[in-house]
């Protein structure tokens, strides 16, 4: 028999474990309550194409998981940075002048 899905009671049921696992992975209560608000909207947009091969609360744990995932790939890239745009700031930080920085002495 195929899984299927009740959103009426999903904060009643599984707010607080979808809240858990988001606070042990990212350490960050805002960012942790977002990630679930986010994963209950986009369940409810594909609650159609739940097929009901996994029960109610795995899908809703893969759909959080990928929330996770997205947000430590989008915030990783914008923490990538051009040397160039630090200014005078590369030069104290990172030797730009292509010298080993030695002294000589």
């Amino acid at each position: 028999m195929a899984n299927t899905l009740n959103p009426q009671a999903w904060i009643k049921d599984y707010d607080d474990y979808l809240y858990n696992y988001a606070m042990y992975r990212t350490k960050n209560s805002a960012l942790s309550e977002d990630l679930v608000q986010d994963t209950f909207v986009s369940a409810y947009k594909a609650k159609d194409k739940f097929k009901g091969n996994a029960s109610e609360k795995t899908w809703l744990v893969t759909i959080l998981k990928n929330k996770i995932i997205d947000y430590y790939r989008k915030s990783s890239t914008k923490m990538q940075i051009n040397i160039s745009q630090l200014g005078d700031a590369a030069d104290y930080f990172f030797d730009t002048t292509g010298e080993d920085g030695a002294e000589n002495g």
